[in-house]
């Protein structure tokens, strides 16, 4: 086996169980990890429990078909990269043409500069099978990967964010709407926004943010929520995050819950 692909919950897998020993990894010259957020500390961890294998970051998407930016192992430039940026998920492949833009405003961003991954190629999907994509692509034709990158200097891609609502936790995919559709059936919950909180192994821990109605603001808790949601959804769409209460929820112009803000602020210590 010379090269290896794997979901980031099984790399994080890997490291639970440790290097068996004996088991010989000589002929191992790439594990790649990609389909979802891998921590840099779990990525130096896996690096040392496979030396002389280059263990790296990879982004790919189904509608273009495999990989979209990756380093190759092979070019003594990008295996500096590989070593020296490992947050990096790659360049961008040959065929695939990119851009970054405003998530707003559509304008063309720069090196450093956050935004969305807008993508055209050759082998990129036209559609999706019985459903309008019309929401999939700008103006332009440029697919609308959901994701947001930024890239450096050196053209290295990093993966920041997604737009896409869906959260992913250890595989299994989350649908927010589902959880705030549910909480928002309690009768003292006048306001509720499901966010993903980074989690090392898992991928996503789901946590709602919460505009109690003003007669429940004193009693209602976050038991009461976690309780409710437990007896109602399956073991993978609990509140793992927990539970925070605020007085308001940011809104775009039009009446949007700014849900990129929203976690942004959550994870600074803002809200």
């Amino acid at each position: 086996v010379t090269s290896i692909f794997v979901a980031p919950i099984l790399a994080a897998a890997l490291l639970k169980v440790g290097r068996p020993d004996g088991l010989d990894t000589s002929s191992l010259w790439n594990f790649v990890i990609s389909g979802d957020y891998f921590p840099k500390s779990l990525l130096l961890e896996l690096r040392n429990l496979l030396p002389g294998t280059f263990v790296f970051n990879a982004y790919g998407q189904t509608e273009v078909s495999g990989i979209l930016t990756v380093f190759k192992s092979s070019s003594d430039k990008e295996a500096l990269y590989l070593h020296s940026k490992p947050t990096s998920v790659g360049l961008i492949i040959a065929g695939i043409k990119a851009k970054v833009v405003d998530v707003y405003t559509g304008a063309i961003c720069g090196p450093n500069e956050e935004g969305e991954l807008r993508i055209k190629s050759d082998f990129l999907m036209s559609g999706y099978h019985n459903h309008d994509t019309s929401d999939s692509f700008d103006s332009d034709g440029w697919m609308k990967t959901g994701d947001i990158v930024n890239y450096d200097k050196d053209g290295c891609f990093y993966i920041k964010d997604r737009i896409k609502e869906m959260l992913k936790y250890k595989g299994f995919q989350i649908a927010p709407a589902m959880l705030e559709q549910l909480i928002m059936t309690h009768s003292s919950v006048a306001q509720v926004v499901i966010i993903g909180i980074p989690h090392d192994a898992d991928g996503d821990h789901p946590m709602a943010v919460i505009v109690p109605k003003e007669s429940s603001t004193a009693s209602l808790t976050e038991e009461d929520i976690i309780k409710f949601v437990d007896e109602r959804v399956s073991d993978t769409m609990r509140l793992r995050a927990g539970v925070k209460f605020v007085s308001s929820i940011p809104l775009t112009p039009s009446g949007k819950i700014r849900r990129r803000d929203v976690k942004k602020m959550v994870l600074d210590g803002n809200l």
